[in-house]
This record gives C-alpha cells, structure tokens and sequence, in this order.
C-alpha cells in the first residue's frame, strides 16, 4: 500500500507546471529558422529588412515588403479555421508548439492555439511584378490567455511514468512523443504562380526541414486578385491540398505588416 502511495504521489507530482505569468512573448521566441527563406541565409528568419538569429542580426539580401496579412483577433482581417484537426496538427508537427507529449494540458494542448491568436503575413519581393515567382509565408502562434491563471505541462503516458519509478529512473520510451524543432514564428519559402486561369495565385512551399511537415506542403490560395491588389485578398491556408481556414487578408502597409 506505502509502495502504491508513493507511486502515485510520483505520478501526480509530474502532471502539472503552473504559470501564472503571460507567456505570449515566449511563444514568440525565435530559435534560428533551419531553412534558407531567400531573403535571409540558413538559420536566420526575415522581419522588416533584417535578418536575425537570436539576439544578431543582419542585412536582408533583399526587401520582401510587398505582402499582405490576417489574423483572428485584431477584427482587422478574419481567418476561420475549418478544419480544426489539421490545423492543430500544423501547429504541433509544423510548428512544435503544442500537443508534444501523450498527455498534454493547458497552454500545452493544441486546442489552446485553437482558441488563441494566430497571423499569418505572406510576402513578396518588392519588383512590381504581378506574378512574381516566390514568396514568403509567416505563421505566429499564440495559445488562449487567461488573465487570472494559466498553466502548462505535458506528460507521457501513466504506464510510462509509473514504469519509469519502479525501474529507478530507467527511460521507457514514449511513442506518442513529438521531438520536432520549435518553429514560433514558422517562416516557408513558397514558389508562387497564377491560378484560377491568371485570375488569382497561389504560393506553395513544404514545411520547415526539421519538423514533422518537412514533406507536407502548405498553400495559401487566392482565387481572385494578385499581389499587388490595393485593398484586400480572399484567402484560403491549404495542408496537403486540403482548406485548413479561409479568411481576407488586407495589404501591408510596413515591412512584415508590423508583426
């Protein structure tokens, strides 16, 4: 019974991490894009003409402020997600943010970032060309804040846990376990063409190469418009070829839209 307790008060010892304090500038934090976006080299990311790695930074080979952007809570623009399964699987294996254990709670559950804020901004080299042949897509990601209590933690399985405490600390594996890189914000590089017969475009470019989407490819498509239209773009954000969120995206008026 004294050996049950103990296993138990183990278990539940490991099942929270409490915090209290805003974390919404930590999701945001940028641990060096692993792949090459065009404007910056391997390892850096693009944001107002610079690139960065970590706390450095330097010159972009090129400016990419012709773009637009949306989001879901500025009522600024709109972006509905539709398919909510695939789109919380782009924030877990595209992104790394969320639902990396078997069990996973609060802030650390996918259906957080469901809830939460998220920007998209698409951006295009600033030659005037109307259909240019690359672009630059940028996701941030914010879970749901509370302003009285939040919390985050993930978990392996209970088997694993108690397993892990009658072997003496030896590992059992998860296999539920993400161990993908942390992309927040995740930045692609898209190869861009005409669609819908030269009425629209679309750009096209597969995930970041050190997470779970380095072979899937994600799409943001405009059926009607181009990259220099003045106002606003209907979108919809494609995953593998399916409609993950629709929404309008208004042009950028500053370098990165002000992100």
């Amino acid at each position: 019974m004294k050996n049950f307790l103990l296993y138990s008060t183990l278990f539940a010892s490991l099942l929270f991490v409490v915090n209290c304090a805003p974390n919404k500038s930590a999701s945001n934090s940028n641990n060096g894009i692993a792949t090459a976006n065009g404007a910056c080299q391997a390892g850096y990311y693009y944001s107002n003409g610079q690139c960065y790695y970590g706390s450095g930074s330097t010159a972009a080979n090129y400016s990419m402020g012709n773009g637009f952007w949306a989001d879901n809570h500025t009522g600024l623009t709109s972006l509905q997600v539709t398919n909510p399964t695939l789109m919380k699987q782009l924030y877990k294996l595209g992104m790394g943010v969320c639902d990396r254990g078997s069990n996973n709670y609060g802030q650390a559950n996918c259906d957080y970032y469901i809830q939460g804020q998220t920007d998209i901004v698409i951006q295009f080299p600033t030659d005037g060309a109307a259909s240019p042949s690359s672009a630059l897509v940028t996701i941030f990601a914010y879970p749901r804040y509370n302003a009285t209590f939040n919390y985050q933690a993930s978990t392996g399985p209970w088997w694993a846990t108690l397993g892990n405490a009658l072997l003496g600390g030896n590992y059992i594996p998860d296999p539920k376990y993400y161990s993908g890189a942390y992309r927040n914000p995740l930045q692609i590089q898209m190869s861009a063409s005409p669609t819908n017969n030269n009425a629209g475009f679309q750009a096209s470019g597969y995930g970041d190469a050190w997470t779970g989407y380095n072979q899937t490819l994600v799409t943001i498509e405009v059926l009607s418009g181009n990259v220099n239209s003045s106002s606003t773009l209907n979108y919809n954000l494609k995953i593998g070829g399916t409609t993950v969120a629709t929404g309008r995206m208004n042009r950028c008026q500053t370098l990165n839209c002000g992100i």
